[in-house]
């Protein structure tokens, strides 16, 4: 399995991302007490059927804490619109993961598919 990571910048911040796979978007976002390592099961596995997409929210993992006020919905839209996720998403989410699948598909139904 081929994976594209790197860091994409939105402001001042550098978030960490990793995309693999082919067809339907999957987006995985991970908890609060976490990072994108929290899917290191799932998401080869999605990666084999789907397009999965998996990041550190900011202050998270390799994505670098940035002072000030910020969105973790406007930074996900940004994240979908750079990575090229023009398809409706599937967003699966654990906890805080979960809270931010939620306020996306309230924000942007046309772009949601599921939510798990």
């Amino acid at each position: 399995m081929e994976t594209q990571s790197g860091f994409f910048s939105r402001g001042s911040a550098r978030l960490y991302y990793e995309v693999a796979g082919g067809g339907q978007p999957i987006v995985l976002l991970h908890a609060g007490v976490a990072d994108s390592r929290q899917w290191n099961n799932e998401f080869p596995a999605l990666a084999r059927h789907y397009r999965v997409l998996r990041y550190d929210l900011r202050g998270y993992g390799k994505s670098d804490p940035v002072p000030g006020d910020f969105s973790p919905l406007a930074d996900l839209v940004a994240l979908l619109d750079y990575v090229g996720f023009d398809a409706p998403v599937v967003l699966i989410g654990c906890s805080m993961g979960g809270v931010l699948a939620m306020d996306f598909a309230l924000e942007h139904p046309t772009r949601a598919m599921a939510l798990v």
